[in-house]
């Protein structure tokens, strides 16, 4: 189980995909349309929702938008 980091509380809307992402050294949250087909998108559409400002620490951590739709992290299992 995962703990929160940063309260967001953001809406997820249907057929998007919610992540956080390294930007510079510190955390961001973006969303881009999910891609139905398998086939590759031309030009994906991205949006950046927050620059959260958390540094990451991808060795001992995985970062994602849980069902709240806040910032959270899980323990690696290999860490």
């Amino acid at each position: 189980m995962g703990e929160k980091i940063k309260e967001l509380d953001i809406e997820k809307e249907e057929n998007w995909l919610y992540y956080a992402k390294n930007v510079d050294g510190t955390l961001s949250v973006f969303r881009s349309k999910m891609n139905r087909g398998g086939g590759k998108m031309d030009n994906p559409e991205r949006e950046e929702l927050y620059d959260v400002g958390i540094k990451p620490n991808y060795e001992k951590y995985i970062y994602y938008i849980d069902g709240d739709g806040d910032l959270a992290r899980a323990e690696r299992k290999n860490a």
